[in-house]
């Protein structure tokens, strides 16, 4: 296969989610066929633990983190510059994207930090 690329691995999610933050209001979904990604992305959330002393926030690993994963591997890809920008993008194909179908994305209960 041409033209695959692997996102370089990174030792800390924080970067990716917070470019996946910083990428979700320029992103418009379409209600119904991401309605899945649309859920698990309002579910991903974190949780507090204590380690070596040091309270830390910490991903919930449920169902709602592959979906996710995957929307914030975008975003490590962009932060890596191996995407181009999506701003030239066309993000809409016409096919069934009705405005009563998209939804605006916000990055919920999450903070950058």
């Amino acid at each position: 296969m041409t033209g695959i690329r692997i996102i370089p691995k990174c030792r800390e999610i924080w970067p990716g989610i917070n470019k996946a933050i910083q990428i979700l209001p320029r992103c418009v979904f379409d209600s119904v066929k991401c309605e899945r990604l649309i859920e698990a992305m309002e579910q991903y959330h974190t949780k507090k633990s204590s380690v070596d002393g040091h309270i830390t926030d910490v991903i919930v690993s449920n169902w709602a983190c592959h979906s996710t994963d995957t929307f914030r591997m975008l975003a490590e890809a962009l932060l890596n510059s191996m995407l181009k920008d999506f701003t030239s993008a066309n993000r809409h194909s016409g096919q069934g994207n009705h405005r009563e179908q998209r939804k605006h994305a916000t990055a919920g209960k999450y903070k950058r930090r």
